[in-house]
Formats: structure tokens, C-alpha cells, sequence
């Protein structure tokens, strides 16, 4: 059969959650269904299969918090201090604004205890270079409220997976669907 344009889901080769009381499943199809979660990481997701890839989540917080998200490689979550660059605009109700931030995980986005989602684009995570990101993403806070957060990860390591936290070092939860996409060529 020829190899066909488009995105193919990957699933996970494990996943490693915490949350007092929280569960996650690898579901039939591939994709992650968590409750609860204070992180969840998604293992073997990133290979030389592909170069670039898609993550899909839909669900809510716990209370207001950001969904932030670290790198990982062999099981083990890069933290390093000042490592993770991003850039913001955001758009609530009828005011926009923008920021930027270097800290050692990326924003990806805020939360308020209502539905929201987003759509992650990663470009070369599985090489030995500088991984890029993007991710627009919409949540019902007070206000609709659209994000679209960019991304550089300044160091050149290959990562394998991916982890999801609530606000880092708060310990604020989250619940829905992830699934992860290989963009083939």
C-alpha cells in the first residue's frame, strides 16, 4: 500500500500520572482519557518516525490555572531553569494583549474551571536539535478567551514524550482527552 499523506495517531508506549483520587487510560484507539490529573505524561510518543507532530486535548480544569507542558526523554521531564521560551497574544472578550516569558516549562493555556481545548503543533521534538511549538488554543474563563502560545526549547536534545501539568508547583488539576498525531510527509 503507498504511504499516504495526512496524520496518524500514535499511541503511547505507557503513561505516568499524579493526582490524589486522579485516573488516566490508554483508550482502544490510541488517545488518553485522564481525571483528575496534577500532570500526566504521555511515553514513547515521539520517535525518527516522524519529524513533526500534533496533540489534540479537549476537557477542563480543575479551578483557574494554565496547562503547562515540559519536554521529556527517557522517562524523565526536562525542568531546566530558563530553558523554555514563549511568546503569547490572547484575545478576552474585547481585549488583546501579548506577552512573552522564559521560564522551565512552556504555557500552553489558562483554564477556569470551564471546557476548553487546544491544538499543539511540535516541530522536530525527536531530534537532536532545538524543539519549536505551537499552540492556539480556546477556554471558557470569564470570557471566551483565545490563545495562540509560541515556543522555542533551547536546548538540543531528542525528546520521546511529553508531560502535561496544572499549574506547576500549585497543584491544580485537569481532566479530558489527549491525542497525539505523526504528520507524515
Amino acid at each position: 500500500m503507498p504511504n499516504k499523506n495526512g496524520l496518524e495517531l500514535i499511541v503511547p508506549t505507557s503513561i505516568t500520572k499524579t493526582g490524589t483520587g486522579s485516573t488516566a487510560t490508554i483508550n482502544t484507539n490510541g488517545s488518553v482519557t485522564c481525571t483528575s490529573c496534577t500532570s500526566l505524561s504521555l511515553n514513547g510518543v515521539f520517535s525518527s518516525t516522524y519529524d513533526n507532530y500534533q496533540i489534540v486535548f479537549s476537557g477542563v480544569s480543575g479551578a483557574a490555572s494554565y496547562i503547562q507542558c515540559r519536554w521529556r526523554a527517557s522517562g524523565t521531564d526536562n525542568a531546566t531553569a530558563s530553558s523554555y521560551t514563549d511568546i503569547w497574544w490572547y484575545s478576552v472578550g474585547a481585549s488583546q494583549g501579548k506577552n512573552t516569558g522564559t521560564q522551565d516549562h512552556h504555557y500552553i493555556i489558562y483554564n477556569d474551571a470551564s471546557r476548553s481545548g487546544f491544538v499543539g503543533t511540535i516541530y522536530g521534538p525527536n531530534l537532536a536539535q532545538r524543539t519549536v511549538s505551537r499552540w492556539s488554543a480556546v477556554s471558557m474563563a470569564d470570557n471566551t478567551v483565545v490563545y495562540d502560545f509560541g515556543g522555542i526549547h533551547n536546548q538540543s536534545t531528542a525528546y520521546d514524550g511529553i508531560t502535561f501539568h496544572g499549574y506547576i508547583g500549585i497543584g491544580q488539576t485537569f481532566s479530558g482527552l489527549f491525542a497525539v498525531y505523526g504528520m507524515r510527509d
